[in-house]
C-alpha cells in the first residue's frame, strides 16, 4: 500500500481503490489494537524491571550499611580482646574470644560476599534484562507507529471516495499520515540504536562475568 520514493523522507502514496480500502480498514484497526496491546505489555514488563532495580538499590544500601556496622564491630571486638589479654593475660577467656572473633569475621565475610555479588552479577544482570526489554518496547512502539500511519492512510482513502466520481486515480499524502510516518521513522531509528546498545552490553556483560569467574577460580 505504501511505496517509498527514492531519497525521500516520506512515502509517495497513490490512492487507487477506495473499495479495497474499506475492506482493509477493519483489518488495520484490529492490527492496531494488537500492536497497542503488545506495546502496553512491554511497558508493564519494563515497570517490573525498574522495580527490581529499585529493590537492588535498597539491598545494596542495606548491605553497605551492614558491612560498615560489622566492620566497626569487629574492630572494636579486637581492640577489646587485645586490651583484656594485656591486662588479664592467662585469666582471659582466649577460646571464647577467638570464637567470637571468628563469628564476627564470618558474618563480615558473608555480607561482603553478598554485596560483591549484588554489584558484580545480580544488578548488572537485571540492568541488562531491562535494556533488552527496552529494546523490545522500542520495536513495539515503531511497529505501532507503522500501523497508525497505514490506518491513517486507509481512512483518508475511504474519506476521499466521493472524489473518485470525478477522478479515476488520485495521488495523496495526508498531513497526519506524513506526521505519523515521520514519527514511525524516528521510532525505528531509536529501536535500532537500542538494539545495538543491548548487543554491546550483552557482550560486555559476558566478558565481565567470565573475568569474575576466572578470578574466583584463581582465588
Amino acid at each position: 500500500m505504501l511505496e517509498v520514493a527514492p531519497n525521500s523522507l516520506l512515502p509517495v502514496i497513490e490512492v487507487a481503490d477506495p473499495e479495497t480500502a474499506k475492506k482493509q480498514l477493519p483489518r488495520a484497526e484490529a492490527e492496531l489494537r494488537e500492536k497497542t496491546a503488545e506495546r502496553e505489555k512491554r511497558e508493564a514488563v519494563l515497570v517490573e524491571r525498574q522495580a527490581q532495580l529499585d529493590e537492588d538499590e535498597q539491598a545494596a544500601n542495606f548491605l553497605y550499611n551492614r558491612l560498615n556496622e560489622k566492620s566497626a564491630a569487629l574492630q572494636k571486638l579486637r581492640e577489646s580482646v587485645t586490651s583484656e589479654l594485656l591486662t588479664l593475660r592467662d585469666a582471659s577467656d582466649v577460646s571464647g574470644h577467638a570464637q567470637r572473633i571468628r563469628i564476627a569475621k564470618d558474618e563480615l565475610a558473608l555480607y561482603q560476599e553478598s554485596y560483591s555479588r549484588l554489584l558484580e552479577v545480580v544488578r548488572p544482570k537485571h540492568e541488562l534484562r531491562k535494556l533488552g526489554d527496552l529494546a523490545r518496547l522500542h520495536d513495539s512502539l515503531a511497529s505501532e507507529a507503522d500501523i497508525k500511519a497505514i490506518l491513517s492512510h486507509v481512512r483518508t482513502i475511504v474519506a476521499l471516495e466521493p472524489a473518485f466520481s470525478e477522478e479515476t486515480r488520485l495521488g495523496v499524502v495526508g498531513q497526519r499520515t506524513q506526521m505519523l510516518l515521520a514519527e514511525a521513522k524516528r521510532l525505528h531509528e531509536q529501536a535500532a540504536r537500542t538494539r545495538t546498545e543491548f548487543e554491546a552490553a550483552t557482550k560486555q556483560f559476558e566478558k565481565t562475568q567470565g573475568e569474575i569467574a576466572h578470578l574466583r577460580i584463581l582465588g
